[in-house]
């Protein structure tokens, strides 16, 4: 999270409100961090802060959530959307 410029407040706050995080593998971290940022995410420290429940979430329940709306919609309205409203994610 460090790496990310979460800051050390940040990382408190995550941990209080998900300490479920702690038990989560390095990479299983990196690689969702790398799938967000793939899809456009930006500010993750942000994103992280007001829902750190993301921080649970697997590569393919994102990218099975992204697929199933690019039927509808573009990857920047849905990215938006996600941003924009975090506890979304909570639904996937």
């Amino acid at each position: 999270l460090i790496s990310l410029n979460v800051s050390i407040e940040e990382i408190k706050n995550i941990i209080i409100c998900n300490p479920s995080y702690l038990d989560r593998l390095d990479k299983d971290v990196k690689n969702l961090v790398n799938c967000l940022i793939k899809y456009g995410f930006i500010n993750l420290n942000t994103l992280f802060d007001s829902n750190p429940l993301i921080l649970n979430l697997e590569v393919y329940e994102i990218e099975n959530y992204i697929n199933e709306r690019l039927k509808n919609d573009t990857l920047e309205i849905i990215v938006n959307d996600l941003i924009d409203n975090p506890d979304i994610f909570n639904e996937i």
